[in-house]
């Protein structure tokens, strides 16, 4: 039993014996001992009702017109109120106590699940992180850049490889060639990667790619005439050309979606030319009015960016 309790114990049999103590008192102590009782009681009617008719003041605190052993119980129930109140209270203050502990442990309790649930996760996240699947891709053009009737092809062949722990499952490229209008000031490569990137695509369907295997696939990029005489001002104006894109996958581990995304920058070799040097060009730029360029002129370089996520 805590302290608490023992004085709350005490409280309560000290005012017990308080109220047998004003019981002793009126039962033996009103009352003179050479008195029989119906005399003494004859007697305190006889001056009762003297009192009320003389109709005088109260001779005292402790003195009253009532009987001394109905201001004693009066006391007595005085007391018994007080201290039912003050159980009353040391009640209510015991509950909120229980209250408040009960509260506080509730709390303790709901952080350890999150602190727990938060490991959980962590672990979770970590586990997938050594056991994922993870896919590398590269790119070489597969064929040379060619104009025809204004507009423009070329190919490239994308090399894909799982260097993680477990297959690679909906295997899809989601890829683009993208050149961007030479008059914007500053390229928003990260809208561009968003465009392409972020395709839906076919869940269903698409390579397994198991650990250490890899893959190949070309794509053929064409652009329109018209698609590029807009983002060329002038005739003798340069083209920045973008592959753009990422390989989508997912795995067994759980229901998400990996992305390895890329862009990179086609350009030719930096071998000067008669022409270039004639007209005074960077001979890694792409001129469309040089004409076709051989697919062994032609290489991507260092990468815009490259990403791996997991959406």
């Amino acid at each position: 039993m805590g302290r608490r309790y023992w004085v709350a114990a005490i409280a309560i049999w000290v005012c017990v014996a308080f109220t047998l103590a004003l019981g002793l008192v009126v039962s033996f102590g009103e009352r003179p001992a050479n008195q029989p009782a119906n005399q003494q009681a004859e007697r305190e009617q006889a001056d009762e009702a003297k009192r009320y008719e003389n109709k005088i003041k109260s001779p005292g605190f402790w003195r009253t017109y009532t009987k001394p052993r109905d201001t004693y119980a009066q006391w007595v129930m005085a007391t018994f109120s007080v201290l039912a109140t003050g159980i009353s209270v040391w009640a209510l203050m015991f509950v909120k106590k229980t209250l408040d502990a009960s509260i506080r442990t509730d709390d303790a309790t709901r952080r350890a699940l999150e602190l727990t649930a938060d490991e959980h996760r962590l672990n979770r996240e970590r586990f997938i992180t050594d056991q994922r699947p993870w896919l590398t891709v590269f790119g070489k053009p597969s064929s040379d850049l060619v104009y025809s009737n204004g507009g423009l092809q070329v190919s490239v062949e994308f090399t894909i490889k799982n260097i993680g722990r477990t297959p690679a499952q909906s295997v899809w490229l989601n890829v683009a060639l993208k050149i961007p209008e030479l008059s914007e000031k500053q390229l928003d490569l990260s809208a561009i990667y968003e465009e392409v990137a972020h395709r839906k695509w076919p869940k269903t369907v698409g390579t397994t790619v198991f650990p250490g295997e890899e893959i190949t696939t070309e794509h053929s990029f064409v652009w329109l005439p018209d698609e590029l005489a807009r983002v060329m001002r002038k005739k003798d104006d340069f083209i920045m050309p973008y592959v753009v894109g990422a390989v989508v996958y997912r795995s067994f581990l759980g229901d998400y979606d990996f992305h390895t995304g890329f862009m990179w920058s086609l350009v030719r070799s930096d071998e000067p030319r008669s022409v270039s040097t004639l007209k005074k060009r960077a001979p890694e730029a792409i001129f469309p009015d040089e004409g076709d360029i051989p697919a062994l002129e032609l290489s991507f370089n260092v990468p815009a960016f490259s990403v791996s996520t997991v959406a």
